[in-house]
């Protein structure tokens, strides 16, 4: 009898949890991430050698007014652990971008963080400049799409995962359609952050 209670019990504490609001928000943010999303972001020499300053500043700007909650700036220190962005090139045609977390183990040393488990200490944001020019979907310019991509990347080191095909959004994983947040990722920051 003791056997049976115990999965109705976990049910029970799942839709409990669910129902309170302690389960993730939405299902394209990660259960892992920066204790804040009031950071600083500190812009690698490649940056400035690719001439995509402006490009990060606007990605930046893009998620700023969604949630008080949300705040990007930019700093010339690495102190104090900001995120980083780079901007280089890739032999995967496939790659565009990519925003891995990074964390402090029990030793000190930093390493690679799970998005859905552990708080993370920041996120590197590295921009692929030969992939994206050769990709250009439908309908977007390369300006435009550069932008969807930096825009992109910094979402996910807001928290943000990839959201379904089957929405309109910036966050979307099978190319770029939209170069700067959607009502649909506007409400999954929200979800993550608050207002």
């Amino acid at each position: 009898m003791n056997r049976a209670i115990k999965p109705s019990l976990l049910v029970c504490l799942v839709l409990s949890l669910f129902a309170a609001g302690a389960w993730p928000a939405g299902a394209t943010t990660y259960w892992g991430g920066e204790a804040s999303a009031i950071k600083d972001a500190y812009y690698d020499g490649s940056v400035a050698s690719y001439g995509w300053g402006s490009i990060f500043d606007s990605g930046r700007s893009n998620w700023g007014g969604i949630s008080s909650k949300v705040s990007i700036g930019k700093t010339t220190s690495t102190a104090n652990y900001p995120d980083k962005y780079y901007v280089g090139q890739t032999s995967n045609a496939n790659l565009w971008g990519f925003a891995p977390a990074y964390k402090k183990d029990a030793n000190g040393n930093i390493v690679l963080a799970d998005v859905n488990y552990d708080t993370w200490l920041y996120c590197t944001v590295s921009a692929y400049e030969n992939t994206i020019k050769l990709n250009q979907p439908g309908g977007l310019t390369t300006s435009q799409t550069i932008s969807s991509v930096t825009t992109h990347e910094i979402g996910h080191t807001l928290s943000l995962g990839h959201s379904p095909s089957s929405e309109t959004s910036v966050m979307v994983s099978a190319g770029a359609t939209n170069f700067s947040p959607t009502n649909y990722d506007k409400t999954e920051l929200k979800s993550k952050w608050g207002n």
